[in-house]
């Protein structure tokens, strides 16, 4: 073979020997790929792993660590209460403790729901009745009982201002301002000089009112105090006052409303004799009914006559005629 010099080449031998496919020039494949989940490739010369972390060796826990990570014991699951329990921590031969401190739980939770709608209810009722309300403040359990239930502190706080001795004279301004409203047919209004002056004689009114119902009330405490059939009298006094007349039992009652005590002393009166008269008439009847009782010999004075037993209090409340029956029935005329 010649160049192109037309020298000639020295041949080369052939190399006889096979390739073998391993030999074989294999195509080289990228150190990196890009994919549609992102770069895939080999990253450990980089320091860093597939995903582009740092690796991290695994931890192994330390026997130390494994015996921090204990089990409950009965004791300590009865200290924490079931509300603070950590579930994966109960061993599996305390399971059905803890499942009965659960229905213990739920059985405390539902009494306790319970309780509460009851005491709400009392109290509810109680906002719309005082005597209900003071029948409850008078109860030391009741009040303890709600004092457990903090979501009803405001009704009870309500209700126990219901009990509270209140001011004679905000009394009687709340009436005398409920009084203008309803004269006036408007709103109550503290800086109208109208609703003021309205005030101020609807004030005096009621005051006067009153000191008349005060002085009625302690005369018949009086009254009370001083007759021994006041209970007796005054089922009499009601009986006639709804027999009577309308107009007469209108005229009593106003009298009453009003602290008239001529009239309400004088009606007092009437009955008052009507009743000692009543009585006195049905002794008789009763005497004349029964025999006469018999005579008793006294010792070497002949015979004695048995006298009527007669209840001497009574004869100041009888009028002339029976307290001259009564004195010849004691044989004193």
């Amino acid at each position: 073979m010649q160049d192109l010099q037309g020298t000639p080449m020295q041949e080369q031998p052939e190399n006889t020997q096979p390739v073998s496919p391993e030999t074989e020039a294999q195509p080289q494949e990228p150190e990196f790929k890009l994919t549609d989940e992102g770069i895939e490739g080999d990253f450990s010369d980089w320091g860093l792993s597939e995903e582009g972390e740092q690796p991290t060796e695994e931890t192994q826990e330390s026997p130390q660590e494994e015996q921090e990570q204990k089990y409950y014991t009965a004791e300590e699951m009865k200290e924490l209460g079931i509300d603070k329990l950590d579930p994966n921590k109960i061993p599996p031969e305390l399971i059905p403790f803890y499942k009965s401190m659960q229905a213990d739980y739920t059985r405390k939770t539902q009494a306790l729901a319970q309780e509460r709608k009851l005491i709400e209810n009392l109290l509810d009722n109680a906002l719309s009745n005082p005597a209900v309300a003071q029948q409850l403040m008078n109860d030391p359990n009741f009040i303890q009982t709600a004092q457990q239930h903090p979501e009803l502190a405001q009704k009870l706080q309500a209700v126990s201002q219901m009990t509270q001795p209140q001011n004679p004279i905000d009394i009687i301004t709340e009436q005398a301002k409920q009084y203008v409203e309803q004269q006036l047919g408007e709103e109550f209004d503290e800086l109208n000089p109208k609703h003021i002056v309205a005030l101020n004689l609807a004030t005096q009114e009621l005051l006067q009112a009153q000191q008349k119902q005060m002085t009625i009330q302690q005369k018949l405490a009086e009254l009370q105090a001083s007759e021994p059939h006041f209970a007796e009298i005054d089922a009499l006094a009601e009986q006639k006052l709804m027999q009577m007349p309308y107009a007469e039992a209108v005229k009593i009652q106003t009298a009453l409303q009003n602290g008239d005590m001529d009239t309400v002393l004088n009606f007092w009166n009437e009955v008052r004799k009507e009743y000692y008269n009543s009585t006195l008439n049905n002794q008789q009847q009763a005497q004349t009914s029964n025999p006469e009782p018999p005579k008793v010999e006294g010792a070497g004075q002949g015979n004695v006559e048995t006298k009527p037993a007669v209840d001497v209090s009574e004869l100041g409340y009888l009028d002339e005629d029976s307290q001259a029956q009564m004195l010849i029935k004691m044989g004193l005329v």
